[in-house]
């Protein structure tokens, strides 16, 4: 029955049982503390694991026992990996194979995999996945362990390590990392995390290989590189710029922790959830800064949302080259194929449509401000999880159409669309070219 379906569905799929499976075990009388999570809070929290968007509606560290945690923990990192990566890779770390439809599905999930080397590159994904996770909790705790107990400090590193590294930003703090927010070891240590998975296995490898041989990396490597750096630098100088004078945020902060609080807000938001300011207190241009790089994200193929940092680029690429006159898309000595282009363009238009939607099919459902409603649904759209302090006190109605967006932002817009409309045919009518006016 599978076989009729797909690899963009089969994708879908995976993540539409895993957020199922999650629901199901979230109502266990065993996961909650004190009670049994209703339907609605299991569904949300599942789906915001699955989709490694941070969004919650309870707070992690106090509703939630041990099992519970664990539960979240696990759909966070299958979620972050993917459902199909995950588990071909442990079939091939056991010396199972692969076969052509098995490496389609994992193309779908995974952009830039390439079917030859499929395994070793699923090999490579899993080892560097955990072991950069490993290095991460190691690290935070040593940073922790002077003010917690060994045992708070090790389980708090576990599971943040792997909350940032999958950009969850599931926390089991009540306000998130705001308590670190002068510690530089924390920062840098989660920004770390941060940033290596919001690039992806495949662009480190690349980064990897081209170091180690003197080779130039790849045109897709370099041009996300110097996004991601770009966004990373503009997106805390303009943290800094709008909240250094505002007295709920930066401006009783020392000037390090000014620094560390811009930095980090600048990391965490474009997907990952966590914040060492209070959100809901930032300003209005800073709140504006924060869904631009929401709806911009990480990097194809990593554990990050968003429409991505290469998309981002081709768009500004082809605005750059069309005002310079030139009808194709050059950077850096090579010509982008103008299929990609209108790809871009399908994302940016979908992304944006969906937004505006989202906000003002919210504002219908809740009686918050729509600068509030539009935030929170870029959050979800952009698996962020950054939210002004309304997501806990929304209806039914608005928390269902957050976990929609939550799925559409983790699967991918083209992917759902593909997965809805693909019929599994090539086009073999051509239609006469005709040019009509713009702009």
């Amino acid at each position: 029955m599978l076989k009729n379906f797909s690899p963009a569905r089969l994708a879908v799929m995976s993540f539409l049982f895993l957020i199922l499976l999650g629901t199901l075990l979230f109502m266990l009388p065993v996961c909650g503390t004190g009670h049994s999570l209703t339907l609605v809070e299991a569904l949300f929290t599942a789906t915001s694991a699955v989709c490694v968007t941070g969004l919650a509606v309870l707070d992690t560290g106090k509703d939630f026992t041990f099992v519970g945690k664990s539960v979240l923990l696990l759909l966070i990192q299958l979620g972050g990996l993917g459902i199909m990566v995950l588990s071909s890779g442990i079939l091939l770390l056991l010396g199972g194979k692969l076969g052509l439809r098995e490496k389609s599905v994992l193309k779908a999930t995974v952009p830039g995999l390439q079917f030859s080397g499929a395994g070793s590159l699923l090999k490579g994904t899993m080892i560097f996945t955990f072991a950069v996770e490993a290095l991460g909790a190691v690290l935070l705790f040593l940073c922790w362990l002077p003010r917690m107990s060994w045992q708070d400090a090790a389980g708090s590193a576990v599971f943040h390590s792997i909350s940032a590294f999958c950009n969850a930003g599931f926390s089991l703090n009540s306000d998130s990392l705001m308590g670190d927010v002068d510690s530089p070891g924390v920062n840098l240590v989660v920004m770390a995390l941060i940033v290596v998975g919001g690039l992806g296995f495949l662009l480190c490898s690349d980064l990897f290989v081209s170091w180690k041989t003197g080779r130039r990396a790849t045109l897709h490597t370099r041009v996300a590189v110097r996004v991601t750096v770009l966004l990373i630098l503009v997106g805390a100088a303009f943290f800094f710029l709008f909240e250094r004078a505002n007295p709920e945020t930066l401006g009783p902060m020392s000037g390090p922790s000014q620094f560390w609080a811009s930095m980090f807000q600048s990391v965490t938001t474009r997907t990952a959830g966590f914040n060492s300011v209070n959100i809901g207190d930032c300003e209005e241009e800073t709140l504006q800064l924060m869904m631009f790089l929401m709806l911009v994200g990480g990097c194809p193929g990593s554990t990050a949302g968003g429409m991505k940092t290469t998309t981002l680029a081709v768009l500004f690429l082809a605005i750059y080259n069309n005002l310079r006159g030139s009808n194709e898309v050059l950077v850096m000595e090579r010509r982008i194929p103008g299929e990609t282009v209108v790809q871009a363009l399908a994302i940016l238009g979908i992304m944006v449509a969906a937004s505006w939607l989202g906000g003002i099919t919210l504002s219908a459902l809740e009686p918050s401000r729509l600068a509030d409603n539009l935030f929170e649904t870029v959050s979800a759209l952009g698996t962020a999880g950054l939210s002004t302090g309304i997501t806990a006190n929304l209806s039914v109605g608005a928390k269902l159409l957050l976990c929609f967006y939550m799925f559409i932002g983790r699967v991918g817009p083209l992917t759902l669309a593909v997965s809805v409309l693909s019929q599994g045919k090539s086009r073999l009518i051509h239609y006469v070219k005709e040019d009509i006016t713009i702009g």
